[in-house]
């Protein structure tokens, strides 16, 4: 059977895995793949915000054509939430990709270091990496602010980074701010900022302006004007 290079790619991201729970950790497992080791490696390149995030249509196509030729299985499974499909490679999809794998060892390796890190870990967590890594696909999320709301609560130092195992970029809140005047996702939220500025005994911040949070932030990194408790406190306020 004749697949391309991305449909190889794909088959490989799904062989990762055990199994893959959820369409939406499948997008999210291919476009950080995309984007961070891939990249110019038959990559998918069609990437477009969405009600979870990045998605690519051409995946779903690539999802549904390697299903109709028995290399991945798909089954629906049913929760006390409802129901979703679940991914996993087939024995004739692994032996399809045998020669390719072995060819592109490296790449694949990484690969599995990606998706084993997340595998564990609640599809939550794996959205706000993407979404903190790669906030300009998230202007059309319907989920901005609950993801946003686990990014605060994760990063309640406000300065602290999150070291990923699959890429050199370090994620936190500096990292989400420098892409604010592009995508104000993380930061419009005029209340937020309000109410945060207050809790800190500032007399205001401007209210429009994507450097706010970052002032805060400067604040908050300083031991002497707040305590690790103090921080916790803020930000339980600013959810409540």
């Amino acid at each position: 059977m004749n697949l391309n290079d991305k449909q190889h790619w794909l088959l490989i991201l799904i062989d990762s895995t055990p199994h893959i729970d959820d369409k939406t950790r499948l997008q999210k497992y291919a476009f950080l793949a995309s984007k961070m080791i891939l990249k110019d490696e038959s990559a998918y390149k069609d990437w477009e915000s969405h009600n979870f995030g990045a998605y690519s249509s051409s995946l779903d196509q690539d999802v549904r054509h390697l299903e109709k030729n028995q290399l991945v299985s798909i089954h629906t499974v049913k929760t006390s939430y409802g129901q979703h499909d679940d991914y996993a490679i087939s024995g004739k999809g692994r032996r399809i990709i045998h020669t390719f794998k072995a060819k592109h060892r490296v790449m694949a390796d990484k690969i599995k270091r990606l998706t084993r890190y997340y595998f564990d870990k609640p599809l939550d967590e794996l959205l706000a990496d993407a979404y903190a890594l790669f906030p300009e696909y998230t202007t059309k999320s319907t989920i901005r602010a609950r993801v946003r709301n686990n990014i605060l609560k994760r990063d309640a130092r406000l300065r602290s980074e999150i070291v990923l195992p699959y890429t050199d970029k370090k994620i936190g809140m500096p990292s989400i701010t420098t892409s604010a005047k592009t995508n104000p996702f993380p930061y419009n939220d005029m209340d937020l900022r309000k109410r945060l500025a207050e809790q800190a005994g500032l007399s205001g911040i401007p209210p429009i302006d994507p450097s706010a949070y970052d002032e805060l932030s400067e604040i908050f990194a300083d031991k002497k004007f707040l305590t690790y408790n103090n921080i916790e406190e803020i930000m339980e306020n600013i959810r409540a």
